[in-house]
Formats: C-alpha cells, sequence, structure tokens
C-alpha cells in the first residue's frame, strides 16, 4: 500500500515537473548584457546579447555583425530627405515613434541597472566644427547623467558612463554602446510583446499609408485595361 502510494506520488510529480520548471523560469532572476559598436576595421556594426542565471551562468549568447558604413553628411541627407517630406507624415511618424519609445522607456524604468556605457568619437573633417559638436554633445552628457540616475534604478555604486572625444585630423563616427541590467522573466518577456506589437503596428500604418497613397496598392503599377495608365483601381 505504502509503496502503491510513493509510485502513484512519483508519477504525479513527473508529469507535473515540466509546469513546476516553466514556473520557476518564470520567477528566476536574470542578468542581460548588451552592447553595439563599430569598433572593427570594416566599420560593421558588431551586436552581442548575453543572457545569464543569477548573474553568473551564461544561459543564450548571440553575436551578429552588420556591415554599415557611417557618414556624418548622411545625417544631413537624412534630415534633407524627411524635411522634404509632407508635414502630414512627419505627425504620423512622429505619433507612431512615441508609441514605440514609450514601452521601451518603461522598461528602461522598471529594471535595474548594473551598467551603461556610452563612448563616441566624432570627427566632421573640420577641426573647429568638430570642436563645436563634440563640446556641445559633452555638455549635453554632463546635464544628462544626473537625470539619467534620477529616472532610472542603478545598483549601489553604479552610474552611467557617457563620453564624447573629437577626432580632429578626419571625418568619423566611433561608437561603443555597452548596458547590463537585471530583471526576471516574466517582466521581460511583456515588455518584450509590447514593444514588437508597437513595431509591429508603426510598419502596418506606413504600409496601409502607402496604399492609400497609390491607389490602394502597395506599390504603383500599370493596369492591364487602363492603356498603360495607372487606374488606381488595385
Amino acid at each position: 500500500m505504502m509503496f502503491t502510494a510513493i509510485t502513484s506520488l512519483w508519477q504525479s510529480f513527473y508529469l507535473w515537473f515540466p509546469f513546476l520548471f516553466v514556473f520557476l523560469f518564470f520567477l528566476l532572476p536574470y542578468k542581460i548584457r548588451i552592447s553595439f559598436d563599430n569598433l572593427r576595421q570594416d566599420k560593421s556594426i558588431s551586436f552581442e546579447l548575453i543572457v545569464f542565471l543569477w548573474g553568473k551562468a551564461a544561459l543564450f549568447k548571440l553575436q551578429r555583425n552588420f556591415p554599415a558604413g557611417f557618414r556624418i553628411t548622411y545625417f544631413e541627407e537624412l534630415a534633407n530627405t524627411l524635411a522634404a517630406e509632407k508635414s502630414g507624415w512627419h505627425k504620423d511618424g512622429k505619433k507612431g515613434l512615441q508609441k514605440i519609445t514609450l514601452p521601451v522607456f518603461d522598461f528602461m524604468q522598471a529594471v535595474v541597472w548594473e551598467q551603461f556605457t556610452l563612448k563616441v568619437k566624432l570627427g566632421t573633417g573640420d577641426a573647429a566644427w568638430t570642436a563645436l559638436l563634440t563640446g556641445f554633445l559633452r555638455y549635453l552628457s554632463g546635464r544628462g547623467s544626473p537625470h539619467i540616475l534620477r529616472l532610472l534604478t542603478f545598483e549601489k555604486g553604479s552610474r552611467p558612463f557617457l563620453l564624447v572625444y573629437p577626432a580632429f585630423q578626419e571625418q568619423e563616427l566611433t561608437f561603443l554602446l555597452t548596458a547590463g541590467f537585471k530583471a526576471g522573466a516574466l517582466k521581460i518577456i511583456y515588455y518584450t510583446i509590447k514593444i514588437y506589437w508597437e513595431i509591429l503596428m508603426y510598419y502596418q500604418n506606413i504600409i496601409l499609408r502607402r496604399q492609400s497613397k497609390n491607389g490602394r496598392t502597395s506599390h504603383p503599377g500599370f493596369d492591364d485595361h487602363s492603356y498603360g495608365k495607372s487606374q488606381g483601381n488595385g
């Protein structure tokens, strides 16, 4: 009789063990370390994501390199392109970006930060403009650090580190961003889904605007029965 009861109890535990494992997975604290940089010789962007259990054991590691050539003039070209767009697009785009950045900001406030380091080396090709721009960015970083400390929760003894230094001799934009924070699995999953949903809806709205602009099609084209003219009838 005793043996039968023990066997039944063991079988019940065996059946419920996967659910217990998932439950513990949601309750355990995790530490995440993220880094971006373009310090490679080919100036490609290096991305690294590491997930630690209890801050020591690495459970997951992801490394990717993305080709990118950074130019200071690119930002000027981008600003001119955006300025040429209609004001309606600007308002819609601003509203969509605000919806995305809000859950990102909420997540940044909800976790405990261990490290937040940003280093930027900047050069415009002109020594005077480089000195002026780097001086202004250093002023902003100095004024912004206390605000970051008030808005985000840092571990005792930790603080954000922001550094901008000039490259007077050449046109250059080199950066290193390293961030580490602690959070529970439920909190990470909740905000990840929320951010992903806002991004998905943002791009869906962009597609709908393009369809409306191009006559309810995702791209302009020729209609077979329009004698070479686009009728906008899909």
